[in-house]
Parts: C-alpha cells; sequence; structure tokens
C-alpha cells in the first residue's frame, strides 16, 4: 500500500511538473521596412531602416544593425538605446552609381538576432528624378514630332 501511494505521488509529480509550463516571450526586434532615399545636400543615397523592438527598459535595447549591401556587410553599433518601440535608424550608402541591393538586421542584446529583412533594390535615380526625366523626354519629344510637322 505504502508503495502504491508513493509510486503514485511521484507519477502525479512528474506531471504537474511536465505540464506547468509557463509562456517564455522571447521579444526579438525585427525590420519592418527600408526605405530609399537621396539627400538633396550631396546627393548621398541614405537607407531609413524601420524597426520595431518592444519591452524597452535600461538594460534591454537594440545594440547593433547589420545592413548587407550587395553581399557586403556592415554593422553599426547602436551608442544611445532608444525609448520608443518603433524607431529609425539611418544609413548612408554614399554615392551610388548602379543599383545595389539591400538588407538589415537588427540586435536586441538579451533576445538576440532577427532574420534578414526582405531584400530592396537601391534604385539609381529617385522616383521623382525619373519621373522628371521622362516628362522631360516626352516633352522633347512631341516638340520635335510637332516642328517636323509643321515644315513639311
Amino acid at each position: 500500500m505504502k508503495w502504491n501511494i508513493t509510486f503514485v505521488l511521484v507519477i502525479v509529480c512528474f506531471l504537474v511538473a511536465a505540464f506547468d509550463v509557463d509562456t517564455a516571450l522571447a521579444d526579438v526586434p525585427i525590420v519592418d521596412g527600408i526605405v530609399v532615399w537621396t539627400r538633396s545636400s550631396d546627393n548621398h543615397t541614405i537607407l531609413n531602416i524601420t524597426l520595431t523592438h518592444h519591452n524597452y527598459f535600461t538594460g534591454h535595447y537594440v545594440n547593433w544593425i547589420k545592413v548587407n549591401v550587395s553581399g557586403i556587410i556592415s554593422t553599426m553599433d547602436l551608442s544611445e538605446p532608444q525609448s520608443d518601440s518603433t524607431f529609425i535608424v539611418q544609413y548612408d550608402l554614399g554615392l551610388v552609381s548602379d543599383t545595389p541591393t539591400a538588407q538589415a538586421m537588427v540586435n536586441c542584446n538579451i533576445h538576440g538576432s532577427s532574420a534578414w529583412s526582405k531584400t530592396v533594390t537601391v534604385p539609381e535615380f529617385s522616383i521623382a528624378y525619373a519621373m522628371l526625366l521622362l516628362i522631360v523626354l516626352t516633352s522633347v519629344m512631341f516638340l520635335v514630332q510637332k516642328r517636323n510637322r509643321i515644315r513639311w
């Protein structure tokens, strides 16, 4: 009888220990997106990397970002922890002469790294410059065509 009670008590303790699981939430930061723009003062191409990291406190913050530009990976250390859950970090690509691809990864000092973000193509010209160029070329084409019709 004593053996059966001990055996049942051991089984109950084992089952309670096995199924009494607390949920642990790891707050790994994520890269929400990358927006490419050109700074007009020096024509440098800038990446605005939007990050989300919840539950910030003094010892829990984003400490670095890796940026992969066409296979060349650079690491940016963040010297000041951000207090907002969503924030933007700027990365200067300098003068861009072709159309490289870019993606980013971010790291929490406690919970580790995110996955790489979606890859974006960095345009050689911004959309505004491309539209302006298209409008100018179309206008020139119409003027030349109109001028040729008048001369016959």
